[in-house]
């Protein structure tokens, strides 16, 4: 079996693996270096950098997703996605996949645009996207009792809901960052703001996405989705301002 075949490239999620490692290829290339990537060259293929994109280099809100700074941001998004994203593409199918991807890496960008002043690069935004999408669905499911066992505890509850786990896991460690970030006085180069960008736009894209297409798990979700939607937004706002 050939390294292509095992990357599934007929499938969306093996097509985005593919482009993120060629890209990073090409990096490599341009700063003739397997190890340390030059920052010029990150910024050549569309790096987010938010004084290029006020003077109007908006496709730096897309095209940063595609590219990452090191081997082991790539590997670590590259597995993540492969792991999120093939769950999610046999749910949502193709078309709805590629876009709830593509619109949370943007909204991933823009917030962290805003409230990261620094060079920005990485899928981790999108991908929390898709962890977005699994919070609504699984969070549908749980207020339906259509989980595959009764929940018990917060413990088990997080078991049988892993997206609801990774989402407040992520807001814990934005809010302990920013806590030793604050207290200590340093620069942490873990982009919280893209995270919850993306997390708090998959979770919206998939509430707006149940009400078109009148998918009843909207009506159970919305409420309690819509909810933690708002309360990533106000606490991100919060936590995240101090980190830039």
């Amino acid at each position: 079996m050939s390294i292509f075949s095992r990357l599934q490239l007929h499938t969306v999620t093996g097509g985005l693996i593919f482009v993120n490692t060629l890209l990073f290829l090409c990096l490599c290339l341009l700063s003739q270096s397997l190890v340390n990537i030059d920052p010029r060259a990150l910024i050549l293929l569309g790096a987010k950098e938010p004084f290029l994109i006020a003077e109007g280099e908006y496709w730096r809100l897309v095209t940063s997703m595609f590219l990452h700074a090191g081997w082991i941001h790539l590997l670590f998004n590259n597995i993540a996605l492969r792991a999120v994203g093939q769950y999610m593409e046999s749910f949502l199918g193709k078309k709805v996949f590629l876009a709830i991807y593509l619109l949370s890496g943007f909204g991933s960008c823009l917030c962290s645009n805003y409230f990261q002043l620094s060079l920005g690069v990485g899928a981790s935004g999108a991908i929390f996207g898709l962890v977005g999408v699994g919070v609504v669905i699984e969070n549908a499911l749980f207020f339906q009792g259509n989980l595959p066992r009764p929940v018990r505890s917060l413990p088990h509850y997080f078991r049988l809901c892993p997206f609801s786990f990774l989402a407040v896991l992520n807001i814990l460690i934005a809010i302990t960052f920013n806590f030793f970030a604050v207290t200590f006085d340093f620069h942490t180069y873990m982009d919280n703001a893209a995270h919850l960008g993306g997390l708090g736009t998959g979770i919206f894209l998939t509430l707006m996405y149940l009400h078109l297409v009148e998918n009843p798990l909207f009506y159970i979700s919305w409420a309690r989705a819509g909810f933690f939607f708002f309360l990533l937004i106000g606490m991100g706002g919060f936590f995240v301002k101090h980190l830039s």
